[in-house]
C-alpha cells in the first residue's frame, strides 16, 4: 500500500506558529519576498494537489488542515475549511486510515521524521475515477510539541493506463511467443542467452531455465561450432546480409535437430552491438528430405555414370547440357570441355555437319532417330563407330526443348564382323582338310548340308550321294532313336555323345564318338559334327567291363560276408545300423513309420555258464530260426550283441508293432533246451522294447535309444509289457480315431523337449498303479491312461527357451509354463471322444492345499483323476534324469511324497501309490 523513500525535498524554514496563514509567504522569512513570490506562483500553478497539515504529535489522528493550493480546490477532492482533520479534509485518505496495520506503520515513520509515499489511492474527480500518488514530507518542528506536514497528491491515472496497456501488450506478446512454433531468443553480444520463448522446450526438451543457464557453445554440433558461434562483427554481417544460418542443435535426449536461424542486431547509443535477437525454425524434416533427395540424385547420377552406353543431353541450340562417364571416355574429354559446347566445338567439320543434321531432324520433327551408325573421333584422332539413338526432350507443355542422345560403341562389333568374314574362308579350308569325318546337318530334317573329303573317303559315299542322305542312312535302325535324342535334345551349343554305331556304304559297322556344335548354316538351324572312330577303344572297354563285373560280384560276396553274423547269418551290429538308416530315410520320404524292437533273451548267461558256449550257440540258432519264421518278408532282423536281437518293421505303427511283438514271444514259447539226463525242457523267454520312428524320436538313434530304454524297463519289471500293456492295447483298440493325431502332438512336444514322451508314459504307468490300488473301474482306469499320456500336450504352445531352460524360471517364464494345462484341455477338448480326459489334463497341477494352478482348487474340489495324476506326475519328475540334473532315487522320492501328503497331494492317492510301489518292488526283488 505504501513505500518509504529518502526525502529529496530541500529543507524549508517554517515561520512561528502564531504567523501561520493560508499564504506561502507566511511560511518564509520576511526578507525572502522574491522566493515567496516564486513559491506562491508554484503552488498556485502546480497541477499537483498540495496540502499543509499541523499536528501536536507525529500521529495521523492529530493532523489539522492549515493550507491547500488552488489545484486541490479545483479538483473537488478535499475541503478548504481550516482545522479539519486528515479524513475530513481529504476523504481519499480513508483508504489508509481504515487499515490499522498501515496506520501504525505510518505513525512510526512520522515519529522517525521520515518521508512517506503510499501506493496509488483511488478517488473521483468530475465523476471519473482517478488514481493519485500520495507523498507526506515532514517540515521543521515549529515549536516544542508542534509539527507541520506537507502532503502532495499527484494524478497518476494516465500513467496507470499506460502501464495497464503495456501489461496487456506484454501479455499478448507473451501469449504470442508462448504459442509460436519457432523459437525467439535474445542474446548478449557474446551470444549468451538472455531470454528464450517456451517453445524451446517443445523443440529441444530443455526448459527455459535450463536454456538460460547453459553455455550456448555446448548445444551446438561440433561440426557447426566454428560456423555458428562467431565473433560479434560476423553477427553484424549476418544481420546486414539478411542471412539465414542452418545449423544443428543438441536435444536433451542427446540427438540433434536442424535449425534455420535469422539474426537481428540491436545497437546501443554508443553504436556498439548491444543485443542479438534470433528467430529459429525447426528444419529437421526438410534437411532429412533434402538428404534423401540428394542421395537419390547422387544415386541416379551414379547409375547414369555407370551405364556402359554413352548418354548426353543437348538444348535446341545444340549445346551440351549433361553427359555421363561413358560419353566422356568415348570422346576422351573432360566435363568442362563438353558442357556448354556444340558439335562444332568438339568435332571436325564433316562430323559436326553429320551430327547437326541428325539433331535438327529430331528437334524439328519431334520423332526419335533410332540406331544410327555414326563415326566418332576423339581429341587424339582415334576414330570409332557408335550406334546412336536420339530422342526429343520436351517441356511440360509438350514443346521440344532439346534432345537426349544414347550411343553404344560398336567398333568391336564391326571389327568382329569383318574378322568373321575374313576367317570364314579359313574355317572352310579347315573343314575340308580335317583328318576326321565332318559334316553339317539340318536339325529339323536331319539332312546333310555339307560333308568334308574325309567323310566321303571313310564312309564310301560321294559328295553328291551324301547331300541326298540323312543321318538315318548311316545309323542302324536300332540305335537311331537314341542317337537322335542325344544329338537334338537339348540343343546345347556343344555336345559330346557316344559311342554310337555307324555303317559304311559296304555294310561295315564302326563305333564313333560324336562331337557336335550348334550353328547357323545358310539361315538354317544346324549342327557341325566331328565323328571320331573309337571302335578299338569300344572293344577294349567291353573286355574291361567283363572284368569289372566279375570284380563287383566278388566284392559283393565279401561285403555280404562282412555284414552277416557268422553264427546266425543275421545282419551284424554295423550292417543293421546301415539298414536302419536306409529304412528311416525311406520312411521319411513317404511320411511312413519304421517300428523297431529291441529283444533280449532272459537268463541266457545261464546257458553259457551251465552248459558251455556250444549249447548257447545252438540256442541262439534256434531262436534265430523261430524269429525269422514269424517275421514278415520286409522285416529286417539283426543280431545286436551276445544275446540281443533287433528287428526293423517298416510301415508298422505302435499298435501293430505290439501285436508283432506278441507273435515273437509266442514263437519262442515252444523252444527250450533239455539238458542231458533230464526229460524236462528249460524254456526260453524274451523281453522286448518297442519304439516307432519318427514318433518316438526325430532321428533313428533317438528312436533306438527309446526302444532300448523300454527293453530295460521291461526286464526290470517296469511298464511296457504286462497288465498295463494289455489295458492300454485293449483301450487304444477302441479309442476314437483321432487319438493318432493327439499322440502325434505328444511326439511334437517330445521333439521340443526330449523328456516329455518318456515322462508321459511314466505318468501313465504310475497313474494306472494308483487307480488299480484305489479299486477304480476299468473304464475310469482306461480314461486315466489316455489323460496321463496326453496331460502335457499343451506344452506345444510353450516357447522352447522356457521348456529347455536349465535354471530357475523367471515369473514371466513360469507364467507362460502355467498356461499348458488350459492349453492342453482346449486342444484335446476340440477332438470328439476325449471329453472324459479333460479333468485330468486341466487340473493335474492343482494342489491339495489350494495353492496350485490354474484355478487354485483344493482338496476334493479337485477331480479324482487329476489328484491321481498329480502324484504320478510328481514322482516321475523327481526320479527322471534331465540334461541339467540327475534324478533322485526312488526311495528319496517316495519319502518326499509321504512327508508332504495332505499339503500338495491327496493323502489317499499317496498312500495307494506307496503301497503299489512297495508291492511292485517286493515282487521284482523276489
Amino acid at each position: 500500500m505504501h513505500r518509504e523513500v529518502p526525502s529529496e525535498t530541500a529543507s524549508v524554514e517554517t515561520t512561528p506558529r502564531s504567523s501561520l496563514s493560508v499564504t506561502s509567504a507566511a511560511l518564509l522569512p520576511a526578507d525572502q519576498e522574491i522566493q515567496a513570490s516564486l513559491i506562491e506562483a508554484s503552488l498556485t500553478q502546480s497541477r499537483d494537489l498540495i496540502l499543509l497539515f499541523e499536528s501536536e504529535t507525529p500521529n495521523l489522528s492529530s493532523f489539522r488542515l492549515a493550507y491547500i493550493n488552488p489545484a486541490l480546490v479545483r479538483s473537488g477532492l478535499g475541503k478548504t475549511v481550516r482545522g479539519l482533520n486528515l479524513q475530513q479534509s481529504l476523504p481519499i485518505f480513508t483508504q489508509v486510515l481504515n487499515d490499522p496495520a498501515l496506520v501504525a506503520h505510518f505513525n512510526a515513520s512520522l515519529a522517525a521524521g521520515l518521508p512517506l509515499r503510499s501506493e496509488p489511492l483511488t478517488g473521483l474527480q468530475d465523476g471519473q475515477p482517478r488514481g493519485f500518488l500520495l507523498d507526506i514530507v515532514p517540515l521543521l518542528q515549529i515549536q516544542a510539541g508542534g509539527y507541520r506536514w506537507l502532503i502532495t497528491l499527484r494524478d497518476v491515472t494516465l500513467h496507470h493506463h499506460v502501464l495497464e496497456a503495456l501489461q496487456q501488450t506484454q501479455d499478448r506478446y507473451r501469449l504470442l511467443t508462448d504459442s509460436m512454433a519457432d523459437v525467439v531468443s535474445l542474446h548478449d553480444a557474446t551470444g549468451r542467452f538472455l531470454y528464450v520463448t517456451p517453445s524451446i522446450f517443445r523443440l529441444t526438451g530443455f526448459t527455459v531455465e535450463e536454456s538460460l543457464e547453459c553455455d550456448p557453445r555446448s548445444t551446438i554440433h561440433p561440426d557447426d561450432l566454428d560456423r555458428v558461434y562467431v565473433p560479434c562483427q560476423n553477427w553484424e554481417k549476418i544481420d546486414a546480409n539478411n542471412t539465414r544460418l542452418e545449423w544443428r542443435r543438441l536435444r536433451k535426449d542427446g540427438s540433434f535437430l536442424w535449425l534455420e536461424t535469422t539474426a537481428t542486431c540491436v545497437y546501443g547509443a554508443d553504436g556498439e552491438l548491444y543485443r542479438i535477437v534470433c528467430c529459429s525454425r525447426d528444419i529437421t524434416l526438410r534437411k532429412q528430405t533434402e538428404a534423401v533427395l540428394n542421395e537419390e540424385q547422387a544415386l541416379l547420377r551414379s547409375l547414369i555414370d555407370c551405364l556402359p552406353d554413352s548418354i548426353y543431353v543437348k538444348d535446341r541450340n545444340g549445346q551440351f547440357l549433361l553427359d555421363n562417364g561413358a560419353h566422356r571416355r568415348l570422346v576422351n574429354r573432360q566435363t568442362s570441355e563438353i558442357i556448354g559446347k556444340t558439335s562444332w566445338d568438339l568435332w571436325p567439320s564433316e562430323l559436326a555437319t553429320l551430327y547437326e543434321a541428325d539433331d535438327q531432324v529430331v528437334i524439328q520433327s519431334g520423332q526419335t532417330l533410332r540406331n544410327r551408325e555414326e563415326p566418332i573421333q576423339d581429341t587424339e584422332g582415334n576414330r570409332r563407330w557408335v550406334s546412336t539413338t536420339k530422342t526429343p526432350l520436351t517441356s511440360a507443355d509438350g514443346a521440344v526443348v532439346g534432345l537426349i542422345g544414347i550411343s553404344r560403341d560398336i567398333t568391336e562389333r564391326r571389327e568382329a564382323a569383318e574378322a568373321l568374314k575374313q576367317s570364314a574362308e579359313k574355317y572352310r579350308l579347315l573343314f575340308q582338310a580335317n583328318p576326321q569325318p565332318m559334316w553339317v546337318y539340318d536339325i529339323g530334317t536331319l539332312a546333310f548340308l555339307a560333308v568334308n573329303d574325309t567323310a566321303t573317303e571313310r564312309y564310301g559315299y560321294s559328295h553328291e550321294e551324301f547331300l541326298k542322305m540323312t543321318l538315318a542312312d548311316i545309323c542302324p535302325a536300332d540305335d537311331f532313336a537314341a542317337l537322335m535324342q542325344s544329338l537334338t535334345f537339348p540343343p546345347a551349343s556343344t555336345q559330346v555323345t557316344g559311342p554310337w554305331c555307324h555303317m559304311y556304304k559296304d555294310g561295315t559297322k564302326i563305333w564313333v564318338e560324336i562331337h557336335s556344335h550348334a550353328l547357323q548354316f545358310s539361315d538354317q538351324e544346324a549342327r557341325l559334327v566331328v565323328a571320331n572312330n573309337v571302335t578299338e577303344r569300344k572293344e577294349m572297354e567291353a573286355v574291361t567291363e567283363r572284368l569289372l563285373q566279375q570284380t563287383k560280384h566278388l566284392l559283393a560276396e565279401a561285403v555280404e560276408r562282412a555284414d552277416r553274423d557268422p553264427l546266425t547269418g543275421l545282419l551284424n551290429h554295423r550292417a543293421f545300423h546301415k539298414r536302419f538308416e536306409v529304412e528311416a530315410h525311406a520312411a521319411q520320404t513317404v511320411s511312413s513309420t519304421v517300428a523297431i524292437a529291441m529283444m533280449d533273451l532272459d537268463n541266457f548267461k545261464f546257458f553259457n555258464d551251465a552248459y558251455g558256449h556250444t549249447v548257447g550257440d545252438d540256442v541262439l540258432k534256434q531262436v534265430t530260426a523261430a524269429l525269422l519264421a514269424v517275421c514278415r518278408p520286409e522285416d529286417i532282423l539283426g543280431r545286436f550283441g551276445g544275446d540281443e536281437f533287433a528287428l526293423l518293421m517298416p510301415g508298422l505303427d505302435a499298435e501293430a508293432a505290439v501285436r508283432q511283438a506278441d507273435h515273437l514271444v509266442a514263437a519262442l514259447s515252444g523252444i527250450g533246451y533239455c539238458p542231458p539226463g533230464y526229460q524236462s525242457i528249460i524254456p526260453l523267454t524274451i523281453s522286448i522294447g518297442i519304439a516307432v520312428y519318427p514318433e518316438d524320436g526325430p532321428g533313428r538313434l533317438e528312436a533306438l535309444a527309446v526302444a532300448d530304454t523300454r527293453l530295460v524297463r521291461v526286464k526290470n519289471g517296469g511298464s511296457g509289457m504286462g497288465e498295463l500293456t494289455e489295458h492300454l492295447r485293449t483301450h487304444l483298440s477302441c479309442a476314437p480315431a483321432d487319438f493318432a493325431m493327439l499322440n502325434a502332438l505328444v511326439t511334437a512336444v517330445d521333439n521340443k523337449d526330449r523328456y516329455t514322451r518318456r515322462h508321459s508314459e511314466d505318468v501313465m504307468a504310475y497313474s494306472f498303479q494308483i487307480a488299480h490300488e484305489l479299486g477304480l473301474e476299468e473304464k475310469a482306469r482306461n480314461q486315466m491312461l489316455l489323460a496321463a499320456l496326453l496331460h502335457d500336450v499343451g506344452k506345444i504352445g510353450v516357447p522352447d527357451r522356457v521348456l529347455r531352460k536349465p535354471g530357475t524360471l523367471t515369473p514371466e517364464e513360469f507364467g507362460a509354463l502355467k498356461q499348458h494345462p488350459m492349453m492342453g484341455a482346449i486342444m484335446v477338448g476340440a477332438v470328439p471322444g476325449f471329453e472324459e480326459t479333460l479333468d485330468g489334463i486341466q487340473h493335474h497341477h492343482e494342489r491339495w492345499d489350494g495353492k496350485g494352478y490354474p484355478f487354485g482348487l483344493k482338496e476334493e474340489e479337485i477331480p479324482l483323476m487329476a489328484r491321481v495324476m498329480a502324484v504320478a506326475d510328481a514322482f516321475s519328475a523327481m526320479t527322471s534324469d534331465r540334461p541339467y540334473r540327475k534324478g533322485m532315487s526312488e526311495e528319496t522320492a517316495l519319502a518326499i511324497l509321504g512327508a508332504d501328503d495332505g499339503k500338495q497331494w491327496d493323502p489317499k492317492c499317496v498312500s495307494a501309490f506307496l503301497t503299489a510301489r512297495h508291492r511292485s518292488n517286493s515282487w521284482t526283488d523276489g
